[in-house]
Formats: C-alpha cells, structure tokens, sequence
C-alpha cells in the first residue's frame, strides 16, 4: 500500500514501512511489490512460525528485483494507473450487478415464502410484525409446535475421511450450504458414525454458535438421502408432521427467518443460540401442495439467478486476473509500454 504523506498518520506493529530515496517511483515500486506478492516470488522471505506466516523484513529488502531508469517508472506508473482505474471500473460495476442479484434472490424467496405464487390471494394478519400479511388460508405456527428438537453430538475433524458416511459440521452450514444439504463435504467411517447424530431426511440443521450475530443460527435442511449424520454445536429439527423438505429450507432461512435468528443470539466474541430460542420462531405454512409448488418455483428461479451471479463473478475474477498478469509483464520489462504513457498523456492533455 503507497501512503500520501500530505496527509499525517501513524501506523501499528506488524507492519513493515519501507521508505523510498531519491531515484525511485513509488507508485511503481507499489506495483512491483503486488507482483512479487501475487506470484509468490517473494516466498523466501516469509518464515512460517507457530502456523502464521512472517514477513521477514531483513530478507524481503535483500531480495534482488529489475528497477527501470525513473523515467519508465514514471511511464510505468501513470499506464498502469490509467489501466487499473478502467479494470477496477469494470469490477465494480460486475460487483454492483452481483449485489443486485442477491437482494432480488432474497426478495423472491421472502415474498414466496410469505405471501404465495398467486398475486390476488385474500390475505389475513399474521399477528407477527416481520410476517406482515400472509394468504388468509395459511397457517402461522412456531416451529415448537411444529416439530422437535435435537442437540448434534459427535466428535472432531480428527474423524474425517475422504469417502463414507456423510457428516454435516456446524462449519459447513456457513461454508458449504444455502437452504439445502444435498452433497457433504466431510465424512466419517461406518464404525465412527454411531458416534455421532443421526439424520434424516427433511432435518432441519441449525449451526449453534458463529462469529457475526447477523449469521447466528444459520440452516440448512437435508436433503441427502442415503444414511448421514451431524458433529457437536448443530441443533436439529424435526417436523413431527408432513412438511415439504425444500420449503422448509427456504422459509426457516429466508432473510427475514435469519431476523429473528439474529435476535435471539447471545455472545460477545462469539455468538451462540439454543434450541429453547429456535422453537419461538415463527414461520407461514401454506398447504402441503402449495409448498410443493411454491419449492418448485424457487428451485428454478434461484438457479437462474444464481447461474446469472456465478458469471458475473467469473468475469469480475477474469478481470482481477488478467489485471495481476498485466502489472506482473509491465514491471518485470515483458511489456513496454512507454509509447502507451505517451498517448495515455496526451488524451489526458486534450481532455
């Protein structure tokens, strides 16, 4: 990171400050520096020490680098910034699209969960301030009256296999999951599993601790259909009568479910919820074929929803990418692009 010295600051430990003398750019040697960070080309100098990585000062200054006369550094700086001004644009604005996206993904959810797929049904109170109206034929439940309550047990990471039995950790209801469990990551043996929960399909899965009270209580139903199991710090949840499984997936976690989730949380450092909360929850329950329908409806228009953010997120990375091998080629002489600063300085001169 280049400082503006116009402006007066102080930094903290941990942090290595590198004062540039006369003869050297240092917006170019703050590209430079990105370049051996990005390709690693300044792995010597990083001493691993009680599993955190170290820069070593002493070694990373004594590392031998190509510096260009200054007037190229110059011209290298001022291309590079008019190119990383125009790449950066271009990410913002795939960033902005991706944003978008997600609140019209969170918004279809909510109001089909909410309200239905039919626009003119009469509709009734719910009596519950974040439920607002809901079809007047509809049912307003907590999920205590509803189902019942489990506490994940099992035992540690050290228990993981490549291939077996599937076990949801707490972990992957943050990392691995939206909505539904249809795949696992982590597994245990047949002779370890009986040491953990067993599941079912059409569990709902809650993580029982995390770091940010907006995600507390975070869930997933299972989908999964062969024998599975979950580890420690998972409530369960257990209809005790038909309910569809994707639906509940989507309406237990729907943004305005994670409301009340985020209320319940306690903690400083890290937050936790129990199940003695989870059965205060609320939710809308539309007939049985409806929550057919209404899972249906929502298995197709987040897919391509998500299908239309996962390209824009492969396109902003492509754009990081091919930035990263652009200033990695200029600051290393693969690329001159002194006649570019040249033109770039005159347009900017007639502008």
């Amino acid at each position: 990171m280049l400082y503006d010295h116009a402006t007066p600051a102080v930094c903290s430990n941990f942090i290595a400050r590198l004062r540039i003398g006369d003869g050297y750019d240092p917006v170019f040697l703050t590209y430079l520096h990105s370049t051996l960070y990005a390709l690693r080309l300044n792995s010597r100098s990083i001493k691993q020490t009680t599993g955190i990585q170290n820069l070593d000062t002493s070694a990373y200054l004594s590392e031998r680098v190509c510096i260009p006369p200054l007037p190229e550094q110059h011209a290298i700086a001022r291309y590079l910034d008019h190119v990383d001004r125009r790449i950066q644009r271009h990410i913002d604005t795939k960033e902005k699209l991706i944003a978008l996206l997600q609140e019209a993904r969170q918004a279809t959810i909510h109001r089909a969960v909410t309200r239905g797929l039919d626009p003119d049904v009469p509709l009734k109170p719910s009596g519950v301030d974040w439920l607002g109206d809901v079809p007047a034929h509809w049912e307003v439940a907590q999920l205590g009256r509803i189902g019942r309550f489990y506490k994940g047990s099992g035992g540690t990471k050290a228990d993981e296999v490549p291939a077996g039995v599937p076990c949801i950790r707490y972990g992957d209801l943050y990392t691995s999951h939206r909505y539904h469990i249809r795949t696992s990551r982590s597994f245990v043996t047949e002779t370890d599993a009986p040491n953990y929960t067993p599941l079912r399909y059409g569990d709902v899965l809650f993580a029982g601790s995390g770091e940010t009270i907006e995600e507390i209580g975070k869930s997933a139903v299972n989908l999964i259909e062969q024998p599975a199991c979950c580890g420690g710090d998972v409530i369960l949840f257990r209809p005790i009568r038909e309910m569809d499984a994707r639906f509940s997936g989507y309406a237990i976690d729907c943004p305005q479910s994670q409301h009340q989730k985020s209320c319940m949380g306690r903690g400083i450092t890290v937050m936790h919820i129990y199940s003695r909360e989870i059965k205060q929850m609320w939710i809308a329950l539309p007939t049985l074929p409806e929550q057919r329908a209404i899972a249906a409806h929502l298995d197709k228009a987040t897919a391509a929803i998500d299908a239309a953010i996962d390209t824009a997120r492969r396109q902003a990375d492509f754009m990081r990418d091919y930035r990263a091998s652009l200033i990695a080629h200029v600051v290393t002489g693969k690329l001159d692009v002194r006649v570019a600063a040249e033109q770039i300085d005159m347009e900017t001169s007639h502008q």
